[in-house]
Order: structure tokens, then sequence, then C-alpha cells
């Protein structure tokens, strides 16, 4: 994703999954204040390269997208962060479209471990990350929801003391696994702040809920398509 300060174009990354074969789910912040939107590119590597296309890779751009209309982020959280990414062309058939159980995550109990995937950095913020991007697994558990109420809870939140997401997994999966399938049911937003009041990637973790934004969904989806 490019953006222009002082004269000068810098390139970000966020992470996304595949929900159609032209669409992409990622988190809100990831696009809501670009000032390039048709810059924007699907990269599709196992260990991209971010910056200006140098015909290495296959890379998709964007026709069109969908922010949730009530998204606002805020230093005290980020709510409603989801939007969905249309695409120039279908994805190669061997990218794999995953399919939602919108029932799914109200069978969770705290303790339970979740799996997150991510481009994202190793280090924790303002610390240089050593290793190259590549798609990485990590698996945590499972505290609760936002709310005091689950049902009425639109983000999921993990314990990342151990492992977890950080700079770059914005707006990929968190995943319930059983067996070998992985069904998503949150997308990566934010941390939270821990003890001391720092911003760190191994305090909580907060994911949009999916299932909360079911009509939302099928509405941009069939917008879109």
């Amino acid at each position: 994703m490019p953006s222009t300060a002082n004269g000068i174009v810098q390139y970000s990354h966020c992470t996304a999954f595949v929900v159609k074969e032209n669409i992409l789910m990622t988190a809100a912040h990831c696009l809501a204040y670009l000032t390039d939107k048709s810059g924007v590119q699907a990269i599709l590597s196992l260990a991209p390269q971010f910056g200006p296309d140098d015909g290495s890779q296959k890379r998709i751009t964007l026709t069109d997208f969908r922010i949730n209309p009530n998204y606002h982020g805020d230093n005290t959280g980020v709510y409603n962060d989801i939007a969905l990414i249309k695409l120039q062309s279908n994805l190669p058939s061997y990218y794999r479209v995953l399919n939602f159980d919108f029932d799914l995550d109200s069978t969770l109990i705290a303790g339970q471990s979740l799996v997150v995937a991510g481009f994202g950095s190793t280090a924790d913020f303002g610390q240089p990350d050593p290793l190259p991007p590549l798609l990485r697994f990590a698996s945590a558990p499972f505290v609760g929801g936002n709310n005091s109420s689950f049902q009425d809870s639109d983000q999921l939140l993990i314990d990342q003391s151990k492992s977890g997401f950080c700079n770059g997994d914005s707006g990929g999966p968190l995943y319930f696994q059983s067996n070998s399938k992985l069904t998503p049911i949150g997308i990566v937003s934010h941390v939270t702040q821990d003890a001391s009041g720092k911003w760190t990637c191994k305090s909580i973790g907060a994911f949009t809920r999916i299932s909360f934004f079911k009509n939302w969904i099928l509405q941009a989806l069939f917008e879109l398509n």
C-alpha cells in the first residue's frame, strides 16, 4: 500500500485472506487512511518483497473495496475494523477459499488454543526485525470477548504473552482449528496496553469478530459481485 509523506512514496503492508476467488478480507484500518488507494496490490507470495512492482512476484491490483461504515479508530481502541477487497482478477486456482461458520465462535471456552497467521514482524514496537517477511503461524489461548456479555462482543481477545501477532499482521485471520481444518473466526485488529500502559505485541491481542458482522459481510459481498 503506497502513501506519500513530504513528497516521498513509502510502502506499508497488511495481511489478508481469501473469502471468494476474487475477494479478500482484511482490517478496515489497513485501507482507511491511504492517500493513494489506486496503488494497492495483493502480493501473492509466501515470502513477499514489499514496495514497487519489479515483476518478480505475482501481483493483482484492487478494483473496489468496502470498509464497514461504522469503523473508527483512536487511541482507546479500534472498532468495526473489517473490510473487503475486490481484486481485478481471480486468484490462481491453488489459493483456497476459506468458508465461514458464523456459529462456531459460540463454542469457544477460556484457555482454548486459537491460531493466528500473518506476514508481520517478529519484533515488538520500535525494535528492528531481524527476519524477512514470511507467512508465519502462532497459537495463543482465547481470553474472551470485549464486553461482559460475550454474545454482544464484537471482538475476540487472546493472551499474547508467549506468542501472537505484531506489526504487519493486521487483517490476517484468527482460526479455529479442528483436526487439520482451519476456519476463520476473527481478523487481526490491534494490541492493548500492558499493566504499565505500554503498547506491546505481548499484551492482549484483539480481533474483529467475524460472526458479529455477518449481515454486513453478506451485503458487502453481494455489492462487490
